[in-house]
């Protein structure tokens, strides 16, 4: 999986690297941010379908959230998404892993209706 990770090349005008996978859980919020955008071409065929279906509501709804304009369609998809992501988090990864951190996300689009984008609330601040 990290050699995956290792030969995407991200064209976003920055000069930093993401670091390799074994560097996880010290990422920056950029580095999160890179790997909302392409964690599923680098998954794909290394997880469970049922997964990685899982997984991808939390992607879209949040992708759908961090843009710079969206509409209140948007907004009501990607609340959608985050709902049933953490609605089915339970069946799909057990109650063991059920924590406050999974939950706050069923808040993220009613936080952009707020603020009109994710860069507004301080909360949610991924840049």
């Amino acid at each position: 999986m990290d050699s995956r990770w290792s030969r995407v090349r991200v064209s976003t005008g920055t000069d930093r690297n993401v670091r390799g996978l074994e560097d996880i859980r010290f990422f920056k919020a950029h580095e999160w941010k890179t790997w909302l955008l392409f964690w599923v071409p680098v998954m794909k065929g290394q997880l469970d379908p049922r997964i990685l279906k899982h997984l991808s509501k939390f992607t879209l709804g949040i992708l759908l959230l961090l843009q710079n304009e969206i509409t209140r369609e948007q907004v009501e998809h990607a609340s959608d998404l985050l709902h049933e992501f953490c609605e089915e988090f339970e069946d799909v990864f057990g109650l063991e892993n059920c924590v406050f951190n999974v939950h706050i996300h069923s808040h993220a689009a009613a936080c952009v209706k707020l603020a009109r984008t994710m860069e507004n609330n301080k909360n949610f601040n991924l840049i």
